[in-house]
């Protein structure tokens, strides 16, 4: 199992190195000034002690004077749901941010009551979870309205750390679809069901377009299954004993805590996978400590694997394109092509194509209906094409 999950992480890192340029507005080297606006008021509701609170988050967003749009990264800080701030993660948020995100640190209502049992620290759980889908909601809104920020409605994700990864895992993929325990059933039902109950704009939707999963887990790792959509990246460690990588008791040595199985990310990527989802998994064997990986020498990789992944997602084909279709459309061809030979578009393809160069500088707009023919610049390049249907991106490579 062990030399399983090595290869899966030596692919992944390979991999993403290679795609890692460019997509859209978002690039693998930190590109954007950020600019800050603090202690938004996202929601409001009541704590597990009983006091009112306003919720708060923090958002970190590219400066741009352009109509660019910025995928949306809602993040859940650490703390074992009794501690943390929004503030913790601020670096973490504003590096992603330099890349071409909008991120949101958010704060959730945490445990403020001595006595616990199992049913407090679910209910606990699923508080932060109505919370995070109340701060989603707040962009939402706020896009139908000013779109303060510049986000792209189809480029959504959730992340967390610990306690936050356990919000933003439960966010993404427990549903009404799911088989769930009655005693779990019954906090979600109490607290505003699947939608939560943390805001009033209740009826308004999104959709999740990935989850950045930083040593979390799920009550049931088979809830992957039915959002295979969704695309995952995970980190764990193999011995973490804070938020067990396998099937296990997060917070085990603590007799303080209630004795609740959880499945971290050693089920939920093999769950992913073996339901074709799109899953990468750094594993760091032989590893104990819990999210030390963001302060250790490891936190430029951490940091740059998770860039990578934004956009690998954003680069990869429209889901309403078939398995059979994904290998064989192409923009133009041929792809690799040398500086000298003349680029083709593909005929089937009806809209509006853009090339950029790797440093995100647009290089050329047309129509298809329009363009026969094109030569470029050895280099790596993103291809983007467009239509009121389909959106496609994908690496095109010039050689000499």
């Amino acid at each position: 199992m062990k030399s399983l999950f090595i290869l899966s992480t030596l692919i992944t890192l390979s991999f993403s190195s290679l795609i890692a340029q460019s997509c859209g507005n978002v690039f693998s080297e930190p590109t954007y000034t950020v600019n800050e606006t603090l202690d938004i008021v996202y929601g409001n509701n009541t704590t597990l002690g009983g006091t009112n609170l306003d919720l708060k988050m923090d958002v970190y967003y590219p400066a741009s004077t352009n109509a660019e749009k910025f995928p949306l990264v809602v993040f859940a800080h650490s703390g074992s749901f009794i501690g943390g701030s929004k503030s913790d993660y601020a670096v973490f948020c504003k590096n992603l941010a330099a890349h071409g995100m909008v991120v949101s640190s958010m704060n959730y209502r945490l445990i403020d009551q001595l006595f616990l049992d199992s049913n407090a620290v679910i209910s606990e759980v699923f508080y932060a979870v109505s919370d995070m889908k109340a701060a989603l909601r707040y962009f939402i809104e706020d896009y139908s309205n000013a779109n303060s920020y510049g986000i792209d409605t189809s480029a959504i994700f959730v992340s967390g750390a610990s306690a936050g990864a356990i919000t933003a895992l439960h966010t993404a993929f427990m549903d009404e679809d799911d088989i769930i325990p009655a005693y779990v059933s019954n906090v979600v039902s109490q607290n505003g069901g699947f939608t939560g109950n943390s805001s009033s704009n209740t009826n308004l939707t999104y959709s999740i377009k990935g989850v950045l999963n930083y040593s979390g887990a799920l009550l049931d790792a088979s809830w992957v299954q039915n959002n295979t959509d969704i695309k995952i990246y995970s980190i764990h460690t193999e011995f973490d004993e804070t938020v067990p990588c396998g099937t296990g008791i997060p917070l085990g040595n603590n007799p303080l805590f209630p004795e609740i199985e959880t499945q971290g990310s050693c089920e939920i990527h093999p769950t992913a996978q073996n339901a074709q989802m799109s899953s990468q998994f750094w594993f760091l064997d032989d590893q104990t400590y819990h999210l030390d990986y963001f302060t250790n020498a490891l936190s430029d990789q951490v940091h740059q694997n998770s860039v990578n992944f934004v956009i690998d997602v954003l680069c990869a084909y429209p889901l309403n394109i078939s398995k059979e279709q994904k290998s064989s459309v192409a923009i133009l061809y041929p792809n690799p092509s040398s500086k000298t030979e003349t680029l083709y578009l593909n005929p089937s393809l009806k809209g509006t194509v853009h090339i950029y160069d790797i440093l995100g500088q647009k290089v050329s707009d047309f129509s298809t209906s329009s363009l026969n023919e094109l030569r470029l610049s050895s280099g790596t390049y993103t291809v983007e094409f467009r239509s009121d249907a389909l959106k496609i991106r994908q690496k095109l490579i010039v050689t000499d």
